[in-house]
């Protein structure tokens, strides 16, 4: 019996003792003018100047982060178009955070997107032109087109809407028209 006692006590206790509570921080990434969903940033949480996980803002602008053992922390915001937020989290239980960003001016960061190879543009529905064919002739304006079938969301067209307002400091203002006319072009033949 006292063999069973001390088992049952071990059991509850040993996790607080060894340092085996873990939790979890999960939050939602929204623009500060519209309260629209950030989707496609990064997360990342620190600890002592240490990056220890990342996470990957879904559509909807959520993240999560797990197995995090009670202490101070940091997390960081990685998105484009958006300055690098830093946020110090306290965690002693599962934890949410809601966190909103404001938007940088395209032009300010064009210099630092000029590195980029390429920009992904999202679209709707049946593809009229293959991906394939969209993406050949992007190379030339540095975008690459993906198609998320019938999944339409806020958070993609503001998403669109950026990179878009970056690929015309980029390209030129008509940079779309002639995309557009090669492709057809393409297609034609």
């Amino acid at each position: 019996m006292k063999c069973r006692i001390l088992t049952i006590i071990l059991t509850l206790v040993s996790p607080t003792l060894f340092g085996q509570t873990k939790y979890k921080l999960t939050g939602t990434i929204t623009d500060c003018s519209d309260s629209v969903p950030l989707m496609l940033g990064v997360i990342y949480l620190k600890q002592n100047d240490s990056i220890l996980q990342k996470s990957f803002t879904n559509s909807d602008g959520e993240f999560e982060l797990k197995n995090l053992s009670p202490g101070n922390y940091q997390i960081l915001t990685d998105y484009y178009y958006y300055p690098t937020v830093s946020k110090e989290i306290k965690i002693v239980q599962d934890t949410i955070v809601t966190l909103c960003l404001k938007g940088n001016n395209p032009d300010s960061l064009l210099t630092s997107y000029q590195i980029r190879p390429y920009y992904i543009i999202y679209y709707y529905g049946m593809p009229v032109y293959s991906d394939e064919d969209l993406n050949d002739i992007g190379k030339k304006y540095g975008v690459k087109y993906q198609n998320l079938g019938c999944v339409v969301r806020e958070s993609y067209d503001k998403y669109n809407d950026i990179m878009k307002r970056i690929l015309i400091k980029r390209n030129g203002v008509d940079w779309e028209k002639k995309f557009w006319s090669e492709v057809e072009q393409k297609h034609d033949n």
